[in-house]
C-alpha cells in the first residue's frame, strides 16, 4: 500500500474510494429499477424482482427487498437523494435512512414540504453518519413544519399516555426459593423518574478489596432495597455528585399555557441538549441568554472540539435525546417539586428555569396540610400527606402564585384526574378547596367509578 499511495495522501484516497463506491451503488440501483420496470424476473421464473436480484447478486432477502424499494423511491420521489448518491455526496446507507425518514412523514402533507424535508436530510448527511441521521430523521417533520408537527405529536402522545395509564400493572412473584420478582408496567415518564432515583443510589462503592465489582444491574437491585428503606424512613432524597435526581422538562411556554403540542423530559441519566431548529448557527445553549452569544470556545466545543469528541451540531441541532410527553402531562408534572421546568420562548431560548420560588417549600406544604388535614384533600381520599403532590389551584403557567392559599395537597391518582379529566379546583369563600367535576352525562362514566 505504501508503494501505491504516499502516507500523506491515504486519507484523500480513502475518501475518493468511498465517493466512487456511492456512485457505483447508484448505478446498481438504476439497474435494479430498470429490471423492476421491465419485469425482467418474469422471464426467469423468479417470483418477484427482489427474488431475481437475490439470484443475480447473492444478496440477503432483506437487502434485496430494500434495494428494490429504494430504487423505486429514488426514481419516483427522492430525486435530490438520487442525484446526491450519483455524485458520491451521500452513501448508500445515508440514502436508506433518508428513504426511511421520508416514509414516516404524514401522507397528507404538501409535496413541497416533503421536498424541503428531503433536501434538509441530504444536507445533514454531509455532517452526520447514518445512525445519527436516523435520529435526526425522527424529528424531520418538526423541522420542516413545526406547528403542525407539534399538534400531531401532542395529540398522539396524549393518546399514548392515556392508554399507558390504563394499562399500569405491578406483579409480585417467586422466581426460586427465597427469591422474589416484581414486574412493573407504567408510563415511561414515571419509569424514568424511578430509574433516575435508583441510579443515584447505584453509584459504585469501593468494597473491602478495592473497587466495586458489582455489575450495573446488581447495583440497581441493591439501590432498590436502599431506596425502600429511605422511603420508609421518609428521609431526604438520595444524591449523586451532590445533586438531587430530578427531571428537567423542556417545553415552549405557549404550549404549556395552552395545553398544545409537546415537550421533552430529561433526567440525570440523559443529555439535556434539545433540538432547536430555530437557533442561528453558532448559538450556544449554555450561554447566559441561551442564544446569540458565543461564550469562549462554546462553538468549537459543541461541534466536538478539535479532537472530534463530544456531540456534533448541524442545521437541525444536536442528535436528540430525551423522552417526548404531551403538554398536558408536563403541566401536571410541573406541579411537583421534583420537576424542573425549562420554559422556552418563541426563539428557543430559555425564558425561565424553575426554581424554589415556583415550588412549594416544606413549610408551605405543612401549612397546607394543617389547613386541610394531613392527607389528600380530594373528597373521601385519605392518602397520607407524604404521598401527595403540591398542586397549584391556579397553575403557575397561568400566573398563579406559589403560596398557601393557592395550594392544595393531592395524591398522584387525583392529581392525574384533575389534569387529564378536566376537573376544576377552586378556593371556596370559606377558604377551603372545592372540586367541580366535568358535566358527566352518565354517572357510570365518572372517573372515580372506573
Amino acid at each position: 500500500m505504501s508503494a501505491l499511495v504516499a502516507p500523506r495522501d491515504v486519507g484523500e484516497a480513502l475518501a475518493q474510494l468511498v465517493r466512487e463506491r456511492a456512485r457505483l451503488d447508484a448505478l446498481i440501483l438504476d439497474l435494479v429499477r430498470q429490471a423492476d420496470v421491465n419485469a425482467v424476473h418474469t422471464g426467469t421464473g423468479a417470483a418477484s424482482t427482489a427474488v431475481w436480484v437475490r439470484q443475480q447478486t447473492r444478496m440477503s432477502r432483506s437487502e434485496a427487498g430494500g434495494a428494490v424499494k429504494l430504487a423505486k423511491a429514488l426514481d419516483t420521489t427522492l430525486h435530490t437523494t438520487k442525484k446526491a448518491l450519483a455524485e458520491g455526496r451521500v452513501s448508500l446507507q445515508h440514502a436508506q435512512e433518508i428513504h426511511l425518514a421520508m416514509g414516516k412523514l404524514p401522507a397528507d402533507i404538501d409535496a413541497e414540504v416533503k421536498a424541503q424535508g428531503e433536501t434538509a436530510l441530504v444536507e445533514q448527511a454531509q455532517t452526520f453518519d447514518p445512525q445519527e441521521l436516523r435520529a435526526l430523521g425522527e424529528r424531520l417533520y418538526q423541522v420542516v413544519a413545526p406547528d403542525d408537527a407539534d399538534r400531531r405529536i401532542g395529540e398522539q402522545l396524549a393518546r399514548e399516555e392515556k392508554k399507558a395509564a390504563a394499562s399500569r400493572t405491578v406483579y409480585f412473584g417467586t422466581a426460586a426459593p427465597g427469591i422474589g420478582t416484581v414486574t412493573m408496567r407504567f408510563e415511561r415518564a414515571y419509569m424514568t423518574q424511578l430509574h433516575g432515583m435508583l441510579d443515584a443510589l447505584a453509584k459504585p462503592r469501593p468494597g473491602p478489596h478495592g473497587r466495586d465489582t458489582r455489575p450495573y444491574d446488581r447495583r440497581l437491585a441493591d439501590a432498590a432495597i436502599e431506596w425502600i428503606d429511605l422511603a420508609q424512613a421518609a428521609g431526604n432524597a438520595p444524591t449523586r455528585g451532590g445533586t438531587r435526581p430530578r427531571i428537567t422538562a423542556t417545553i415552549p411556554f405557549q404550549y404549556l399555557r395552552d395545553l398544545h403540542g409537546h415537550g421533552v423530559i430529561h433526567t440525570t441519566l440523559q443529555a439535556t441538549a434539545t433540538l432547536n431548529p430555530t437557533s442561528p448557527a453558532g448559538c450556544c445553549e449554555d450561554s447566559p441568554t441561551g442564544c446569540g452569544e458565543n461564550v469562549g470556545g462554546c462553538s468549537d466545543r459543541e461541534n466536538g472540539g478539535a479532537d472530534g469528541s463530544g456531540p456534533k451540531v448541524g442545521t437541525f441541532g444536536k442528535v436528540p435525546g430525551g423522552i417526548a410527553v404531551s403538554a398536558r402531562w408536563l403541566r401536571m408534572l410541573a406541579c411537583d417539586a421534583e420537576i424542573l421546568p425549562a420554559v422556552l420562548g418563541s426563539d428557543g431560548a430559555i425564558l425561565d428555569l424553575g426554581t424554589g420560588t415556583r415550588l412549594f417549600t416544606s413549610s408551605q406544604r405543612h401549612a397546607i396540610g394543617e389547613r386541610d388535614g394531613h392527607h389528600c384533600n380530594f373528597p373521601d381520599c385519605e392518602a397520607p400527606e407524604k404521598w401527595c403532590h403540591a398542586h397549584h389551584l391556579i397553575h403557575w403557567a397561568d400566573g398563579g402564585p406559589t403560596d398557601v392559599r393557592n395550594g392544595v395537597l393531592i395524591c398522584p391518582t387525583h392529581h392525574h384526574l384533575i389534569h387529564h379529566d378536566n376537573w376544576q379546583v377552586r378556593m371556596s369563600n370559606h377558604g377551603h378547596p372545592e372540586y367541580i367535576p366535568p358535566p358527566w352525562t352518565n354517572p357510570r362514566q365518572h372517573p372515580l367509578r372506573r
